[in-house]
């Protein structure tokens, strides 16, 4: 009888110990440098997705801003940063494609048109936010009116007090 329970319970202690295997396609020990190293590679291979909205690292964490939210999309970008330990993902309104795409109209426009009355002296994706960031030097509410109504007025910009950039 004994001998009996001693089987049944090496027999139950050795299932158990076989299905306790993780069962993953990703290694989770990664470093902040290899996850987004791992992310930039698959950007390479398989191009942006069109779901991002942005990518940013704050206190050892790999944040991730998306525009939609599925099981899909996670488990895409898990499998992009080869970990999903360190790893954030967070809602965003706006894509990264449609906020470059407003970045290369203000580009264009910041090369053909003369700006020293409003004072604007540049522009950046700010990933973070999720907006495009306008360097104004001037940033009262008149002149920020005056912005969106001769340049470009979006709800994804954000206006920044800025001095003019002189570059030796």
């Amino acid at each position: 009888m004994v001998w009996n329970c001693i089987r049944i319970i090496s027999f139950a202690v050795f299932i158990i110990s076989c299905s306790n295997k993780k069962n993953s396609n990703y290694i989770d020990t990664l470093t902040v440098n290899e996850v987004i190293s791992n992310w930039k590679n698959s950007i390479k291979e398989k191009g942006e997705p069109p779901y991002l909205g942005g990518m940013y690292v704050e206190n050892g964490i790999v944040y991730f801003c998306i525009t939609n939210d599925t099981y899909n999309i996670r488990n895409d970008i898990f499998e992009r940063c080869k970990s999903s330990n360190g790893v954030i993902i967070k809602m965003c309104g706006n894509s990264k494609e449609s906020l470059m795409q407003q970045i290369k109209i203000l580009d264009s426009l910041l090369l053909e048109k003369d700006f020293t009355k409003l004072k604007y002296y540049g522009h950046y994706l700010d990933e973070r936010r999720n907006k495009v960031v306008i360097m104004l030097g001037d940033t009262s509410t008149s002149n920020i009116a005056s912005f969106r109504k001769s340049v470009i007025d979006s709800p994804n910009l954000i206006f920044e007090k800025s001095e003019e950039m002189f570059f030796e």
